[in-house]
């Protein structure tokens, strides 16, 4: 079957194009690589990409961040080229990776386009939404899934049965509070066309039902209309813009969805909800909460995994690959209660098919921004993999090892039971620089408290622990580590800043059969990691001795750090 074509845009005289394509390739030279290793090369444009992520402590380490950075990189090429040359590309595991990355960036692409990017709004529609939430609206919706029990609900309510009660009945659990009673909503808060009912509908009169596209069908009566406060608009007006763009991306979706439905033929098979749940229910425990799936799924015979429940231009969605989607990592199965989210549950599954065919057609993972993101999901695979197995994997840490390793660190786990404290509150007036350099000239605390005129404001304290007092509380772990006649602060205090001497303390160093749980658990992170980072240089330095690396130290000091480096948010792909 022939699609019909999607929009495009009208392509540039070839001439023009060609002339262009000449005059950038003499303009742009290709840069040098940053470093080489192997036959493979770092470039500038590899470094931009590393630094767009969170790198603010390179940029704060100014060239030496540099250097590190590039340093990183090509600890990272070197894994992923020693787990290419171990065969770990060809391993099925990262096939299926490969095959479900590639789809998955697809998809996101594809989603990206169909929501129109970032849709501009003008002011006069952000002033005019602000001005409609200066009015909220109370009302009831009802909910259904297909428009035949939309117009079985508003036949109902015709007839007059009560609104709160039609509503408890055809409302999914969960979808809407109890009655369908949504309380007071300001415009803007609602999907289409609730959201304009809020507005402009009569109070008392029952709308709909009402297709709101890949939702379902509603029913809404306003019950009530009021004034609300609202905030300025200079403090809401980047929500409401977000809001609105939100709308307008939902709407283009919502259209470019239908597109690619009508183009591509999708169509659920009649009955095909009710084969779907039929055979769940025999597979479910009959002792199991009604509506619920079974853990796992016996096999299907094979004419009944044949069974075709829909049907697109590019073949067929059968009960088998149904039997396959809902054993997915994170599926999540249709309540098989309600016939019409089964059909809305097929037809989505074969809308995904659509999306990936269709985002094929277009090679949007081919672009080169894309090509590079796919590349670097599969590298993160195979580093992993690499990592994972000859650094991870080759380390062992035995309970002798942590026996030996605490009793080099035992003073490291001593437990403090007291300590006698000198403290000093400094009034608002007195600056701790200037009394930093009283205590500069002093022995004690109690001299430099008598330098000022404060010795009345000095307290010795003596403290058991664990204590109750939160300040001591939170002053436990510096106490052990102070020395007899050292200082610490000042501490924000009510009266103004303290600052504490410490006296002398009583502390306890465990034998090694009293050591806690969670310091045995502390101690054994630290052996790993300690090991964990001896391997990894052992491995590095194997790599480097037989994959050749050649960095442009001269050529790493020119780099500029990208601007997106200083501006979170910037550069992600987004």
């Amino acid at each position: 079957m022939k699609r019909r074509p999607a929009p495009s845009v009208s392509a540039a005289p070839l001439g023009i194009v060609m002339l262009v394509m000449l005059v950038l390739s003499g303009c742009a030279p290709a840069e040098p690589p940053l470093a080489r290793v192997g036959d493979e090369t770092i470039s500038t444009a590899d470094f931009d990409a590393a630094a767009r992520g969170n790198v603010r402590q390179y940029v704060a380490m100014g060239d030496a961040g540099k250097s590190l950075l590039v340093d990183e990189l090509v600890t990272r090429r070197l894994f992923v080229m020693a787990a290419k040359r171990r065969g770990v590309y060809a391993d099925t595991a990262f096939l299926d990776y490969s095959h479900t990355q590639r789809e998955q960036l697809e998809r996101e692409l594809l989603f990206r386009q169909m929501t129109g990017g970032d849709i501009a709004v003008s002011e006069p529609e952000a002033h005019a939404a602000y001005e409609r939430r200066k009015t909220e609206a109370h009302a009831r919706v009802i909910f259904a899934e297909s428009e035949a029990a939309a117009r079985q609900a508003a036949l109902e309510l015709s007839q007059g049965v009560d609104f709160a009660d039609v509503a408890q009945r055809f409302n999914s659990s969960g979808v809407l509070p109890p009655g369908g009673d949504l309380g007071f909503v300001a415009p803007g808060s609602l999907i289409t066309p609730l959201d304009d009912w809020l507005a402009d509908a009569p109070i008392g009169t029952v709308l709909g039902p009402a297709e709101a596209k890949g939702q379902g069908w509603f029913l809404m009566r306003i019950e009530a209309r009021r004034s609300a406060e609202v905030p300025p608009y200079v403090k809401v007006h980047e929500q409401i813009v977000a809001l609105l763009q939100q709308r307008k991306q939902r709407a283009s979706l919502m259209r470019s969805a239908d597109w690619l439905k009508q183009a591509y033929a999708v169509r659920v098979e009649r009955g095909a909800a009710a084969t779907f749940s039929d055979h769940l229910l025999h597979a479910r425990d009959p002792n199991a909460p009604a509506g619920s799936l079974p853990t796992a799924l016996p096999p299907l015979p094979p004419a009944a995994a044949a069974t075709v429940l829909a049907t697109w231009s590019g073949g067929a969605f059968t009960l088998g690959d149904a039997w396959v989607a809902l054993q997915l990592p994170g599926q999540q199965p249709p309540n098989i209660q309600m016939q019409p989210m089964v059909e809305r549950w097929i037809e989505n599954q074969v809308f995904d098919r659509v999306i990936v065919a269709e985002a094929r057609t277009r090679r949007l993972a081919e672009d080169p921004q894309p090509a590079r993101m796919l590349e670097e999901r599969l590298n993160g695979y195979l580093l992993d993999s690499y990592y994972n197995r000859d650094v991870l994997g080759a380390i062992s840490v035995s309970e002798e090892d942590m026996h030996a390793e605490f009793e080099r660190r035992s003073s490291a786990f001593a437990t403090l039971d007291a300590a006698e404290v000198l403290t000093l509150t400094l009034p608002e007036s007195l600056t701790t620089e200037s009394f930093a350099m009283h205590v500069g000239h002093a022995a004690t605390l109690r001299e430099a408290a008598a330098m000022v005129g404060l010795t009345g404001a000095l307290k010795q304290v003596s403290v058991r622990f664990p204590t109750t007092d939160p300040m001591w509380s939170t002053l436990t772990t510096r106490l052990q580590s102070m020395r007899p006649g050292e200082y610490a602060g000042p501490f924000p205090a009510p009266q103004g800043q303290l600052v504490i001497q410490l006296v002398s303390k009583q502390q306890r160093t465990p034998t090694w059969e009293q050591l806690a749980p969670a310091s045995r658990q502390q101690l054994q992170t630290d052996v790993i990691n300690g090991r964990r980072a001896d391997r990894q240089r052992a491995v590095i330095d194997s790599l480097r001795r037989a994959i050749p690396v050649k960095v442009d130290t001269s050529a790493v000091r020119r780099l500029q750090w990208p601007l997106e480096a200083f501006m979170p948010g910037l550069g992600q792909g987004g």
